[in-house]
């Protein structure tokens, strides 16, 4: 008869796998729309394709991934959090696709940065909630398969919390600067 506890180990360690792949889908996609926003702009054409085709493959991988994210849990949690950031950047394509900005140079930068301060935030913050699911992760982008436990000493852990804080915190920077210029860009606040 299989061990629960290696059972729940696995699920969480499939369900920390899928939520680290989404969430680079999700946060670094964007930039194939983002870099040549200028061209695409005066194409508006393409550009609808691109934000239509955008949104359907991030609907759908959500809705795909979202039966494995049903328990109350801190994965949960940021798996809530990346399909808000999803709806969000969604939400900015149509906005982007019905008003299409004459000046489209702000808000590339400011884009690039709210990309930036999401990805800086949503890795801070498994650091320093999790700092166990932090060093799996980074065994997992190394391509290490270990089913059993990870003996990491404290001062790791103190570490990477620490690491977490100052991550989230520049990520948190990064998107204080890029709604700054977002609204300067649609000139709702003035130099």
């Amino acid at each position: 008869m299989p061990d629960n506890t290696t059972d729940t180990e696995l699920s969480r360690e499939e369900r920390l796998a899928v939520l680290f792949s989404l969430g680079w889908r999700i946060l670094w996609l964007p930039l194939g729309i983002l870099f040549p926003l200028p061209y695409l702009l005066r194409h508006p054409t393409i550009l609808v394709f691109a934000c239509v085709t955008y949104a359907a493959v991030i609907v759908w991988k959500l809705a795909s991934a979202s039966r494995l994210f049903r328990r109350m849990d801190v994965l949960t949690l940021c798996f809530g959090l990346l399909s808000s950031y999803a709806v969000g950047f969604i939400v900015f394509l149509l906005w982007l696709v019905s008003v299409r900005p004459p000046e489209p140079s702000d808000l590339t930068i400011a884009s690039a940065l709210y990309i930036m301060g999401m990805t800086f935030v949503s890795v801070g913050c498994v650091m320093v909630v999790s700092p166990q699911a932090a060093a799996r992760l980074n065994e997992l982008t190394d391509g290490k398969i270990r089913l059993g436990p990870m003996r990491a000493t404290h001062s790791l852990h103190i570490w990477m919390r620490i690491g977490g804080v100052l991550l989230t915190s520049t990520g948190a920077l990064l998107l204080a600067v890029a709604a700054k210029i977002t609204l300067e860009a649609v000139s709702i606040l003035r130099h």
